[in-house]
């Protein structure tokens, strides 16, 4: 599968490279979108580009994976790895609003990861993502640089 190609185009800066990856990905998702290994490695893909636009300062685009994310969960919400994409995703722009200053936006992504986790209470993952928010402030751990960061191992 291509998707960790992606790490290593976008961490290159080669924005055109990862684009095309996205691309074929999206493509074989039109053709088998049923097939749970193609659902994973189009959340991976959009997941790993939305984290990379979000450390770049692109927010129109890592606005618009963060979308695309949401709208494969819509789809295929019983997906544990779909739902752990934009768990991540809603991590990382939630950390990008709050670097920003943008609190109300920071709160509703909060918002919306906690309604994500609550929807699905038995999911391990989510579980995990949830405990690493602070239920006092909704604020994101000390090392935000780190905060999601694409898994080299997917």
């Amino acid at each position: 599968m291509t998707v960790p190609y992606i790490l290593y185009i976008e961490e290159a800066n080669d924005l055109p490279g990862s684009d095309a990856i996205l691309g074929e990905l999206r493509e074989l998702y039109e053709t088998h979108g049923d097939d749970l290994a193609v659902q994973e490695a189009l959340a991976s893909g959009l997941h790993d580009s939305h984290w990379y636009a979000a450390q770049a300062g692109d927010q129109p685009r890592s606005d618009a994976l963060l979308g695309e994310l949401r709208g494969l969960y819509k789809t295929h919400s019983d997906n544990p790895t779909v739902r752990k994409a934009l768990a991540r995703g809603l991590v990382s722009a939630s950390y990008s609003a709050g670097e920003a200053g943008d609190l109300p936006r920071r709160d509703a992504l909060l918002d919306e990861l906690r309604d994500l986790i609550a929807a699905h209470p038995d999911d391990p993952n989510l579980a995990e993502i949830g405990k690493a928010e602070s239920p006092e402030t909704g604020s994101p751990p000390a090392d935000e640089s780190q905060a999601d960061k694409p898994d080299e191992d997917n």
